[in-house]
């Protein structure tokens, strides 16, 4: 059932989803643009077009019957993870489904540039899984040579130019990345690169783009840091922020458009066009910021075609256009806050370090 809010907010907030027989713990990205895959609380995962938001098709995806924390797509593959298991399945046109397993904890997945599932493992290290079912389905764990990174998000940046690349955020490890371990090139540096500062504690990252001349991203530490990151491969010190008013535990960071959306324990904050004055060069941790904030109770949230913020509440899933998220300034909105904030920069003592990693099957 699609509970639609009224107006204003509806216009600005999104349409909120409430279904009670289908407990939604995650929201993202469908099989192609204008579909999302919803994830319940029991282990099933739904589809869901996008127009109209209505819902197409649903299977039990995790046979633990935990919360599902993730699913991407290829072609006809779907991988879904929860907090005990990763699952990869075939959808032929039989109807018929097949899987293969991996019991372990993973915080998420998501589908490479290159074709490979990857799936953060914590301390066990990252699942690398190439979407095949045949008698044993290929998967490799990435880990480093010793102890000291935890991987609890990744993301995959594809740049014209250069090797497709893995950044992690690794809790108090900070941000680390890699270029991507690929057998069509042995010659790729297995080393994954990590940076961090005392006190930091990284637990989500985003792409900040697919066209630009170097991998870039942007980290959200727990605590409201902000850390952009302008080559990720480089040994140069990113930059650090924090914007005085940005309230709760960061869950999320995301971008889309040149703009940057952070998710906490208290609101959604909107940082309209910040990312694309980064890239251009401009000294953002100089300047006023206009910041939007949309108090919420959140569990979760994702972006879906680079342009639905897809934001898991406690009552249900709001689908919000980003355009109008970032347009015009609201009339007679009274949760919405929109204020100009001049960050505050910090120069901390940044440890960078060089890790080398083991590429082995996974058992």
């Amino acid at each position: 059932m699609t509970t639609l809010l009224p107006d204003p907010v509806r216009r600005y907030a999104g349409d909120e989803i409430r279904d009670p027989d289908f407990e939604v713990s995650w929201a993202g990205a469908g099989p192609s643009p204008g579909y999302f895959y919803f994830g319940s609380e029991d282990g099933r995962l739904r589809l869901v077009a996008a127009e109209g938001l209505v819902p197409q098709n649903e299977f039990p995806a995790a046979k633990s019957r935990e919360a599902i924390n993730g699913a991407a797509s290829l072609d006809q593959y779907i991988a879904v993870s929860t907090r005990s298991e990763f699952t990869l399945w075939s959808m032929p046109e039989s109807g018929e489904d097949r899987r293969g397993e991996f019991f372990a904890g993973a915080h998420g997945v998501i589908a490479t540039a290159s074709g490979q599932f990857v799936a953060p493992l914590g301390h066990t290290g990252l699942l690398v899984v190439e979407p095949k079912l045949d008698a044993k389905t290929p998967m490799m764990l990435i880990k480093p040579v010793g102890d000291g990174l935890y991987f609890y998000q990744v993301v995959s940046l594809d740049t014209p130019g250069h090797p497709e690349t893995l950044v992690c955020a690794s809790r108090q490890g900070g941000i680390a990345a890699l270029a991507f371990p690929r057998h069509d090139r042995p010659d790729t540096e297995r080393v994954i690169l990590s940076r961090t500062f005392p006190g930091l504690d990284v637990i989500d990252l985003c792409s900040l783009g697919s066209d630009l001349p170097v991998p870039a991203a942007c980290a959200a530490g727990k605590d409201c840091t902000l850390v952009f990151v302008r080559d990720v491969l480089s040994k140069d010190d990113p930059v650090t922020l924090r914007f005085d008013g940005v309230q709760g535990t960061a869950y999320r960071v995301m971008s889309a458009r040149g703009h940057l959306f952070l998710l906490t324990s208290s609101s959604l904050y909107i940082f309209p066009g910040l990312i694309s004055r980064f890239l251009n060069g401009e000294p953002i941790e100089r300047q006023l910021t206009l910041v939007h904030a949309l108090p919420m109770e959140v569990v979760d949230a994702n972006l879906a075609d680079d342009r639905w913020l897809l934001v898991v509440t406690t009552e249900g899933v709001r689908v919000i256009d980003v355009d109008l998220l970032v347009g015009q300034a609201p009339i007679k909105e009274p949760d919405r806050e929109d204020k100009e904030i001049r960050p505050t920069p910090s120069k901390p003592l940044w440890k960078t370090q060089g890790h080398e990693i083991t590429m082995a099957p996974a058992a």
